[in-house]
């Protein structure tokens, strides 16, 4: 959650430097993106969400796992193109887009955050459900705020590139 409070950060604060300044907008991507990077794990009970969502988070559970589809690349562009097509089809404004990309974001920072531990997630799901893992270190153990502290800094560097050479939606 504290990784992807600082993403929205981030995102909040490119959109306001590439002259955003609806800040319904801002403030409701940073959110999204706060949502998104909590959503993939619904699959898992004792997750906030699962915790707020618990019939959801049962089903979802029960039908792919903990750390299975929900935890894979290919539900996050199936997900980010369903709500864009749904947008699109239904003439819906601009703003919806901008919580859709924070959403986006949001869950491509769980799975990153995860892949970070040993449980790792399954980057080729379905066609491969061998979980990737980047480093041996356990989800939630006493060494975990190491690698935070470092994916924290390089999203502030990346969201000071952007910012600097203009990059992201406007």
């Amino acid at each position: 959650m504290i990784s992807g409070i600082v993403t929205g950060g981030c995102i909040c604060a490119s959109l306001i430097a590439n002259g955003n300044t609806n800040y319904g907008i801002v403030i409701g991507t940073g959110m999204a993106t706060v949502f998104g990077s909590l959503l993939p794990d619904i699959d898992s009970r004792t997750s906030k969400l699962g915790k707020k969502f618990r019939i959801t988070s049962k089903i979802v559970s029960k039908l792919f796992g903990h750390r299975g589809f929900l935890h894979s690349p290919l539900f996050i562009i199936l997900l980010f193109l369903l709500i864009n097509g749904i947008l699109s089809k239904n003439g819906i404004n601009q703003t919806f887009y901008y919580l859709n990309y924070g959403l986006a974001f949001g869950c491509l920072n769980h799975l990153f955050c995860d892949m970070l531990t040993k449980g790792g997630i399954p980057l080729f799901y379905p066609f491969q459900k061998i979980k990737f893992s980047i480093l041996p270190m356990k989800s939630g153990s006493k060494y975990e705020i190491v690698p935070l502290i470092l994916t924290c800094i390089l999203q502030v560097v990346i969201a000071f590139i952007f910012v600097s050479k203009n990059i992201f939606i406007k």
